[in-house]
Formats: C-alpha cells, sequence, structure tokens
C-alpha cells in the first residue's frame, strides 16, 4: 500500500527553457508502517501528466491512497482509494446548510477512525463494516437524492464525491488502508526541499 501525492514548485534551472515561473511538480510516495520499514520517494518532473506517476510506482502492485485528480485512475495491477479529507474540503468550501451537512457525514467518519487507529486491520475492518459503512451509504444516498445541479461550489462537491464513490469505500473492506492521505503533511516537506537545492531539471 502507497500514499502517493504531488504538489507543484518553480524549478530555477529548468531543462525546456521555459521561464522559472513556470510550475514543475514534487512527487512524494510512502509505504505504510503495517508494511514493513517505511520508505519515503520524492520525484521532481516538469508536468503532473500521467506518465509520471506510471513511471514513479513502475511495477507496484497493491493499493495507494491518494486524491482525486484523474492521472490516478485505471492504472494495471492497482487499486485506487481517494482521500475522504480531500471531499470534505468540496463540502466546507460550499459554506452552506447542505454544505455543512457534507462537512458532519465526513467528521463522523473521522470520529470512527480516531476512535479505531489502534485496532489491527482485522479489528478495523468489522467496526468500519458495523458503524462506518451506514454512514457512507446514508451520504451518497443523501447525494444522490438532493437536486445539487450547476456549477456552484455545492454542485460540484456533489459531483466530485459521486463520481469517486468506489474509490471512496476501499477503506470500508481493507482494514490496512487510511481514509486520509498521509502525505497531504508533507507538502511543505516538498516544498522546502526544493527551496534549499534549487533543483534543476
Amino acid at each position: 500500500m502507497l500514499h502517493i501525492d504531488e504538489t507543484y514548485a518553480q524549478i530555477l534551472n529548468r531543462s525546456d527553457g521555459k521561464h522559472a515561473q513556470s510550475n514543475a511538480y514534487n512527487w512524494v510516495c510512502r509505504s505504510v508502517h503495517s508494511e514493513g520499514p517505511i520508505i519515503v520517494l520524492f520525484k521532481s518532473a516538469l508536468s503532473r501528466g500521467r506518465t509520471i506517476i506510471e513511471d514513479f510506482i513502475a511495477g507496484f502492485k497493491g493499493i495507494v491512497i491518494c486524491d482525486g485528480y484523474s492521472a490516478y485512475g485505471q492504472l494495471s495491477n492497482v487499486q485506487f482509494a481517494n482521500c475522504w479529507a480531500h471531499v470534505r474540503r468540496y463540502w466546507l468550501k460550499a459554506d452552506s446548510k447542505n454544505g455543512r451537512i457534507g462537512v458532519e457525514y465526513c467528521d463522523r467518519l473521522f470520529h470512527i477512525e480516531r476512535k479505531i487507529k489502534h485496532l489491527s486491520p482485522e479489528e478495523r475492518v468489522q467496526v468500519r463494516q458495523q458503524e462506518a459503512k451506514p454512514i457512507v451509504d446514508e451520504f451518497f444516498d443523501w447525494i444522490d437524492r438532493s437536486p445539487f445541479f450547476g456549477k456552484n461550489a455545492i454542485a460540484k462537491a456533489a459531483a466530485y464525491t459521486l463520481s469517486r464513490m468506489s474509490e471512496l469505500k476501499v477503506f470500508l473492506e481493507n482494514g490496512a488502508s487510511q481514509l486520509i492521505k498521509i502525505l497531504l503533511k508533507m507538502r511543505f516537506v516538498q516544498k522546502s526541499l526544493v527551496a534549499k537545492t534549487g533543483s534543476s531539471l
């Protein structure tokens, strides 16, 4: 199982001739404690295209926990699990009564995860099936029945969540999977590394 994230940065001396203000990208990949010693890999690239992620995890088989970026998807031998923190962020941005309802659904799941974080993967699956699954099913049913249309923030939150339903449910069947990408906390590490090294690509 891997956590993968990417964030933009600026490279002072680019090999493609673009000016230094153009976006480059730093990728980071982290293994999980339940599968052995933690390994963290970094990769810098001039784009965030699909070929970058294909090369980054070439040969890997298993679950990748990531956000909803379209480059993450349909790679052979990889099952993608999406991050619930990103879902919560979309509903929080809606800043409305329905937006707050969406945030509350997410927070109920996070509360369960805090409660079971010290349990074994097998025990976590049991609790998730008993307590988290009904919340997840109710959340998706509420979205599906609600008239969220258009290009406003609430419609975007609904569309984002529904389009990633299968990836958001992976944690219910896999006790080692997590709701939130660990790498969300590592963005500052990525940026500080580039700022200090002034890497050239």
